[in-house]
Formats: structure tokens, sequence, C-alpha cells
């Protein structure tokens, strides 16, 4: 992350705005996302195509800014989703479920539908994201999300703790204080001689899921898997 967008983090983790880390940088480009419930999605540069996230069944769980949660076009809540979304995979135990979350939608709520998924047998979902991509006005571009782990068992060796509060700027990895913008170098240190390289992430419930992203789109430049440390339903 470059300087600039370090002070505009750390204003944004003091004020709750997000502005680099929600706008899409090229609005004129258009998601080829099918219609449904609109939110406004963070940015990312690790995030990979999706393209099965655009079809008619697939299963979307939407946040919105207020929290508010639906299941493809039909409103719900946190805790029905475990049953929603169970019943939806039984004749597909494979297929992916995908977050579509708002950029300032409370972590806190994001949270409690990473559980309930877990809760349904989910154990990767993926979260949709925008991407700072330079295209031509009115070019029509996938779906692209980052996959994440919501069942820690999945991590084959110990991973590295990253830990996000209200502390603004500075996370924790491994207990010790880290700038943002150092944490891709910190973590290559930490998974030198490792085979397997597996990011825990510890944040905060009132953060934005902006922040939060942020630092998953992070981890994933450093080569590593994340991990979704959520509650247990």
């Amino acid at each position: 992350m470059n300087y600039l967008l370090e002070v505009c983090l750390t204003i944004a983790l003091a004020t709750g705005i997000m502005p680099s880390l929600v706008a899409q940088s090229n609005p004129d480009a258009v998601a080829m996302m099918r219609k449904g419930i609109s939110v406004q999605m963070p940015v990312t540069r690790t995030a990979m195509p999706m393209p099965d996230a655009d079809k008619e069944d697939a299963t979307v769980v939407i946040i919105t800014e207020d929290g508010s949660v639906y299941l493809g076009l039909n409103p719900t809540d946190a805790d029905a989703v475990a049953g929603s979304v169970r019943d939806a995979l039984t004749s597909h135990p494979n297929k992916k479920v995908y977050i579509k979350a708002d950029a300032r939608a409370p972590y806190s709520q994001v949270l409690l539908v990473l559980a309930a998924l877990r809760a349904a047998g989910v154990e990767a979902p993926s979260l949709l994201t925008s991407q700072p991509h330079t295209t031509a006005s009115g070019t029509l571009l996938p779906p692209e999300g980052l996959e994440v782990l919501v069942d820690p068992r999945r991590s084959l060796s110990s991973p590295a703790i990253v830990q996000l509060s209200q502390q603004r700027s500075v996370l924790k990895v491994n207990g010790e204080p880290v700038l943002r913008a150092s944490l891709q170098n910190r973590l290559a240190q930490f998974f030198q001689n490792r085979s397997d390289k597996i990011v825990q992430i510890e944040a905060d419930g009132s953060l934005s899921f902006a922040v939060v992203v942020d630092v998953i789109d992070g981890c994933r430049a450093a080569g590593a898997k994340v991990v979704l440390a959520t509650p247990t339903l």
C-alpha cells in the first residue's frame, strides 16, 4: 500500500469513512453480476475471477450498508442463513457460496453470516469485491472475489495471527504491532522456510467490512491463505 492510501486508511479508521477502499476506481466499468440488491463492494487487488457467481442458481448472501441480510433477492437474517444455505446445498454439497457485502457494512454482521455459513458446513466462502481495473466505458467485468476459510481445522500448520482493533492503523502480527504498510513484509519474514502459509485474522466487529477486506487483500498478496476467526453458533 502506498503512502497516500495508508494515510487514507488511517483517516478512515478514525472517522469510519472509507472513500479509497469503497469506490470503484473506474465507475464506467459495469460488473457482470445478475440483477440483485445493490451494494458498494470494497476494492481489492488480489481477487480471482468467479464467473459462477453470476449464474442464475448461484448462492449469494448479500449484506447491505446498514447490515440488512438477503439470500439472493429474499430478505433474511443471519440466524436464518444457516438453514437456508444448508437446504440450498443439500443436492449440491460442493457448490460455492458467495458473500456480496457493502464495504461500509459493520464487520460484526459479516461475522454472523460467516458463522452461519460455517454452521451450514461451508468451509470456504468467497467474498465478492470490486477491482481497480482500467477498462473502456461500458466494459463488462466478470465477478471477482477472495476465497477465505472459516474453519480453523483447515489449517495445516500454526498460522500467523493478525489482529485488527479500533487502535487505528496499527495491526498486531503474533502480538507485535505492525503498520498496515509493513504487513506484507512482516508476513514474508514469518513464512520463511514454511511450506504452509496460513493467516488467521481476528478483527473487531465494530470495524467496517472494507478495513478487514483490505487486510485480507494484504495477506493474500503475501501468498497466504486466510482464515477468518468466527463466533460459534
